[in-house]
């Protein structure tokens, strides 16, 4: 890829999704720094006390829905009342299987949701990614 971001982060409590998109990540080379969660508690935790060497705020969130304890959109509304980095939103992608119509509305209705993609990502998501978002940063 042209462009490199400098921080992805990745929701999602399936340790094996996880590490398969990590792997597409890196081997597209679309960021810098990676960091993973397998919570969205954690998550927020890592957002609140960033390494600063590393990743003061992720540029894209590629979040899990459905997750036990506190699923997606709550991480999303919790996130929101959160201030970060330099106060700017970072881009949101619900990245799920989930076949609910009701989800997919949610996100398109929210101001805080930039795509909601279907699970697995692939490298062509994230060159559509690039050319949409970061083409002129």
């Amino acid at each position: 890829m042209d462009k490199k971001l400098n921080c992805v982060m990745l929701v999602d409590d399936d340790e094996a999704v996880n590490y398969l998109h990590r792997e597409i990540l890196e081997e597209a080379g679309f960021a810098s720094n990676i960091i993973v969660s397998d919570t969205a508690s954690k998550a927020l935790s890592l957002l609140e006390k960033p390494d600063r060497e590393a990743c003061e705020q992720p540029d894209v969130i590629f979040l899990d829905l459905n997750m036990p304890l506190m699923c997606g959109w709550d991480f999303v509304e919790r996130l929101a009342d959160k201030k970060i980095g330099d106060d700017s939103f970072p881009l949101i992608f619900i990245l799920t299987t989930s076949m609910n119509v009701n989800n997919l509305k949610r996100a398109v209705g929210s101001n805080r949701i930039t795509g909601f993609l279907p699970k697995p990502l692939t490298e062509e998501m994230l060159h559509g990614i690039l050319s949409r978002h970061f083409a002129s940063s």
